[in-house]
């Protein structure tokens, strides 16, 4: 391994831009077929350890598949489909099975590094242990080598761990949404051997919002979102260094996964993520989940 790849070996791409119009900050929208396969190819080039995809993100999956750079080594991880019922049923086991060899088909590969529940309630539903059987099923069989879940709390955490051998969960981190480290979660998670993936690094682009583009609903942390930029200022820092400064410097995740547009996005992040800075992160934690958690946002 290259000293540049292991720099980015804790680095994975998000590709919920490759199938939909995603983030709050987001002015360019759906990233084109030929940016996504520019995006993949550089994350290839760089040594971006992992992609994240999901049969939730439009054509994403599909988009990977015929862009993935030949003789790549990225560990892919998808989800799957959001049941939403109260309690699951053989046949909602053979939809999350098919699922995954639709989503195998699409990306075009045999196996995959993880395969999480995309809906921690899903899981958590009575008789949510039809599911798991499934997932352990595909591990058994070398289909997927690690089955988890995508969770928002540690309250779901608790839950997951009373209930589930879990190898692996993505959760929400950032410098506003510090909940899983302040409530010693992700270390609890270590401590069990739990693979932990963070996401939200950039708080769906909130982070690098200018103030003034901020939508009302984000009244309430508008003194945090001003004190953030003003430290930025006398830092003579960019939102997503310091961004992914704080990200880096969490001990507990294996992958932290960034979302890009285009290449030159994927670039600077890149460079930013190489770029050791001094930054005071003291006071930006917010509590409030329906300013952290995008599934609450009501945001127009």
């Amino acid at each position: 391994m290259t000293e540049q790849s292991k720099k980015l070996s804790r680095l994975g791409l998000g590709t919920v831009q490759f199938g939909a119009d995603y983030g709050i900050s987001n002015v360019q929208g759906q990233s084109s077929f030929a940016q996504a396969r520019e995006i993949l190819a550089e994350a290839h080039r760089q040594g971006i350890a992992f992609i994240d995809t999901s049969p939730a993100y439009g054509v994403g999956e599909e988009v990977v598949g015929r862009c993935l750079p030949g003789g790549h080594a990225f560990k892919i991880v998808t989800k799957t489909p959001v049941l939403g019922t109260a309690a699951l049923t053989d046949d909602d086991a053979m939809v999350v099975k098919s699922s995954f060899y639709r989503s195998l088909q699409r990306l075009g590969q045999e196996s995959l590094y993880a395969l999480l529940v995309h809906r921690t309630d899903d899981l958590l539903a009575r008789d949510g242990e039809l599911l798991w059987d499934v997932m352990s099923d595909l591990k058994k069989w070398g289909l997927v080598e690690k089955i988890g879940v995508s969770v928002y709390s540690g309250d779901q955490i608790d839950r997951l761990l009373a209930r589930f051998p879990i190898d692996i969960v993505q959760v929400p981190l950032n410098v506003f949404d510090q909940r899983l480290i302040r409530s010693g979660h992700l270390a609890r998670l270590q401590k069990r051997n739990v693979e932990i993936h963070a996401r939200s690094i950039f708080l769906q682009g909130l982070l690098l919002m200018p103030l003034d583009d901020v939508p009302a609903y984000f009244r309430p942390v508008y003194p945090k979102l001003a004190a953030w930029r003003n430290r930025l200022r006398e830092h003579g820092l960019s939102p997503a260094a310091a961004a992914e400064n704080f990200a880096r410097s969490v001990p507990e995740p294996t992958c932290f996964i960034l979302g890009v547009n285009d290449k030159q996005q994927l670039t600077e992040n890149i460079a930013a993520w190489n770029t050791p800075v001094e930054f005071d992160y003291d006071g930006f934690a917010v509590e409030d989940e329906n300013m952290v958690d995008p599934a609450r946002w009501e945001v127009r």
